[in-house]
């Protein structure tokens, strides 16, 4: 049932990503024949921007994922779960109204200058605070995908990401028609993650048998079970969002600072290829957190099993990479018409990346426990750091070819090897432990 489970969640989530990616061709084949490169260069920014911050919910959600998982499993009482919740909503809240007063001053004060430079306008500017506050409302509102991951019901986040599709789409149709901005264009991304956190957020509360309205009332004070305070999980997990940020999301603005327009609209076309199949990767596999963390409580998870999820891990996103770049440079001509250059550097560089990511994921979903987090933060920091030196080095020479090559080599280096080594070694060790008892 286990394997049926994580089956559906892919499927769901391959058709969603069907729905996505044609919409965002369709989107970059609309702007690239108005507005050229130099369009597709703005609206890839500002699309970056929603990804820029994964991290706003502190890193709270991990311990939801926890808590939820805990009180199906009867380790705590309904009562400590739903107060778990509310606290976790009460900080998200004023996260929600800190990243909209920090947007609206950094528009008032002409700050988005910075990222857009010369494609800087009053269009842009205004984009960039529609996004977010599209954002800061999404982040107490995604809790919902955490409830569900923790209820092991991840192919319903994934079913319920069909409404943000549908929203995205019906936005993108309405750009076309009206002949609209690239700047318009991009808030189709703002509106389809706005729409698919509220339903989802809906949902996973009727499963979960939470009072909506209960949940969001505001706690005067905070109050955590000790096992899923924010020092014990939320904080590393947030480092670890920090550090994935910095290495998968910041490379469209390192290259707009480092190198030119050509080179970012080269990297954000490749990689609405190669992100489609990441997501699938990541979504199909959050299934293993909820059952890692279960069959280890109960002494069952043998360390051949993870080797074997890690090694399938690999191969299929060295596959999916592979043919997810390649579809990249073939179609290339008749998206952007022309207006994007795509070299093949740039294409083995993204497989690689994808195949790199792959293969951190069963040990980063093994290590979801206070201490696992803390190791997975050291790892992410470093990551980071090689990720955004090399990028903004090799990009600077190479481009976008310079700039997945600066993930790959990180992740590969930083994350995928030692955090299997680290995960493996965990596993024999506990399980001779066992054996000695």
């Amino acid at each position: 049932m286990r394997g049926i489970g994580a089956g559906v969640t892919a499927a769901y989530r391959a058709a969603n990503m069907v729905v996505g990616f044609a919409l965002s061709l369709l989107a970059t084949r609309a702007i690239t024949s108005d507005s050229g490169s130099a369009g597709f260069a703005v609206y890839t920014l500002l699309v970056s921007l929603l990804a820029s911050l994964p991290f706003a919910d502190l890193g709270l959600g991990a311990s939801v994922v926890n808590a939820t998982s805990d009180r199906e499993s009867g380790r705590i009482s309904a009562r400590e779960y739903n107060e778990q919740v509310r606290s976790t909503l009460t900080i998200l809240v004023g996260v929600t109204g800190a990243i909209i007063l920090i947007a609206a001053l950094i528009t008032s004060l002409d700050g988005w200058r910075f990222i857009f430079g010369e494609q800087e306008s009053s269009s842009t500017n205004l984009a960039a605070l529609f996004l977010g506050v599209m954002l800061a409302l999404s982040v107490p509102l995604g809790l919902g995908v955490r409830i569900l991951q923790g209820l092991g019901k991840n192919q319903v986040a994934t079913l319920l990401a069909f409404t943000g599709s549908i929203a995205q789409g019906l936005w993108i149709f309405a750009c076309i028609g009206l002949g609209a901005e690239p700047a318009v264009f991009a808030l189709s991304a703002g509106a389809g993650l706005l729409t698919t956190s509220v339903v989802t957020f809906i949902v996973a509360s009727k499963l979960a048998a939470l009072e909506i309205s209960s949940a969001f009332r505001i706690a005067s004070r905070p109050n955590f079970i000790s096992e899923y305070k924010p020092t014990n999980s939320a904080l590393p997990y947030m480092i670890v969002i920090m550090g994935v940020t910095a290495t998968l999301q910041l490379q469209r603005i390192l290259l707009a600072l480092v190198s030119n327009d050509g080179q970012v609209a080269s990297y954000g076309y490749v990689a609405q290829f190669t992100v489609a199949v990441t997501s699938v990767i990541t979504l199909a596999s959050m299934n293993l957190w909820p059952r890692y963390r279960s069959l280890r409580a109960q002494f069952q998870l043998p360390a051949t099993t993870v080797a074997s999820h890690i090694l399938t891990f690999t191969i299929v996103g060295a596959a999916l990479g592979t043919l997810s770049s390649a579809a990249a440079l073939i179609l290339r001509s008749f998206i952007t018409h022309d207006s994007i250059t795509v070299s093949m550097p740039t294409v083995i560089a993204a497989a690689t990346v994808v195949a790199a990511w792959a293969a951190t994921r069963p040990s980063t979903l093994f290590l979801n426990y206070p201490a696992g987090f803390w190791l997975q933060a050291a790892s992410s920091v470093a990551c980071a750091a090689s990720s955004v030196a090399l990028t903004v080095t090799w990009g600077r020479v190479w481009g976008a070819a310079g700039a997945f090559a600066a993930n790959a080599f990180s992740i590969a280096a930083f994350v995928a090897v030692p955090m299997s080594a680290a995960t493996l070694m965990i596993l024999v060790r506990e399980r001779r432990s066992t054996s000695g008892e």
